[in-house]
């Protein structure tokens, strides 16, 4: 009889941990089927004590556990950004791309000016500040930096005061509201309750855009909080190709396995356009409220009293993109959102966001996601219910 290898997958208790876990699973099943067994790092002891193991994927945040789980002699395959060389195979979320995520998102609402909340300590935090630097960069933008420390509300550090102080300062000189991409889901929080104290309106003066899309987490606070997903579900999958690897004598990749984030889930925190003009107002207004009927660009046309050409001139200039791609994004976004929060069938869905049949809506919607609108949607309530 063929052994079964055991596998020991630490990690914690968070929503991106779980999603892990379930690409994981898949892929073990696959494979003709692996014992799991999930523990935080503290009872590693423990489990070694228990059984053999013949491979581990764990969240290593540390350059010493590092070292500890090296020492094992078995496979090792880490899923953490949170520091660099560990000398351990990784596969972690393109972290760069995450932040030109964020910035295009923001971009698509029309946001003229932008911060980001870091934690200069964390190699993650940099690749996403990297990444939405740089996108903002191309499109003629910047960020202000501010650190999370910098938020607390009793500080006894005068350059926490003065940095804090210093962009409550930026702030007011800014056209609202501004956009905030916090390099975490907790610092998104914290960006929050700091406003709260501030007494400065979220979204209206205020947009904050967090990661890891926890969503007990960005649920918990008014208003709730946007975020983007980390593609977790497709780095558990990686995770454990590689590990079937390298148990089976594969070498290691020569860098770090990026895995594509997923795409950005709105909520109340950032649900506002941020566009001063009244004439691209009025014809988003339109959109918004006339979204399940076959809209054409010329009713926004009409909405806004301009011929074509002017209005296409304003949509790029104020949201960079024509009306003809916003009526589409407009569309695709409701219609994720109603597959995912609502039991309403696909045919209904394409009806309710104004295309001709669900055979329409399902090119349109595999063509942006990669998957036809039931695959999306099984998929995604199987990482929000399995755990």
């Amino acid at each position: 009889m063929e052994t079964v290898p055991s596998i020991l997958l630490l990690m914690g208790e968070m929503s991106f941990h779980r999603e892990v876990i379930l690409g994981i699973a898949d892929v073990a099943r696959e494979r003709g089927g692996w014992d799991l067994v999930r523990s935080r790092g503290t009872h590693l002891a423990h489990h070694l004590q228990e059984r053999d193991f013949s491979g581990i994927v764990a969240h290593v945040g540390s350059a010493a556990f590092a070292d500890r789980l090296r020492a094992l002699g078995i496979p090792v395959v880490n899923i953490s950004r949170r520091t660099g060389r560990l000398g351990l195979p990784t596969v972690a979320t393109d972290n760069e791309e995450l932040g030109r995520v964020a910035a295009g998102y923001f971009l698509k609402k029309g946001f003229r000016a932008f911060s980001f909340l870091e934690s200069p300590e964390s190699v993650f935090s940099d690749e996403r500040g990297a990444g939405f630097h740089a996108a903002l960069k191309q499109a003629g933008f910047s960020a202000y930096p501010l650190r999370k420390d910098s938020l607390y509300e009793a500080s006894s550090s005068q350059p926490r005061d003065q940095a804090r102080q210093a962009w409550l300062d930026w702030l007011k000189k800014q056209p609202k509201p501004v956009a905030v991409f916090a390099a975490t889901d907790e610092f998104a929080a914290r960006m929050n309750a700091f406003c709260k104290r501030e007494r400065i309106s979220v979204p209206s003066e205020v947009a904050i855009l967090g990661c890891d899309n926890d969503e007990v987490s960005c649920l918990l606070n008014y208003p709730p909080r946007s975020s983007v997903e980390l593609g977790a579900y497709e780095l558990g999958r990686r995770s454990a190709e590689l590990l079937d690897g390298l148990m089976k004598g594969r070498p290691a990749p020569g860098g770090v396995v990026r895995v594509p984030p997923g795409g950005v889930v709105t909520r109340q925190s950032t649900d506002i356009l941020a566009v001063q003009d009244a004439k691209v107002r009025a014809a988003l207004a339109y959109l918004h409220k006339h979204l399940d009927e076959p809209l054409q660009v010329e009713d926004l046309c009409r909405a806004a009293g301009l011929s074509r050409r002017p209005l296409e001139q304003r949509f790029r200039k104020h949201l960079n993109r024509t009306p003809l791609e916003v009526i589409h994004d407009t569309r695709l976004e409701l219609a994720r959102r109603l597959l995912v929060s609502t039991p309403m069938q696909v045919a209904e869905i394409a009806t309710r966001c104004g295309y001709r049949n669900g055979e329409v809506f399902s090119k349109a919607f595999g063509k942006v996601h990669g998957m036809s609108p039931r695959v999306y949607r099984r998929r995604s309530l199987t990482q929000s219910d399995s755990f």
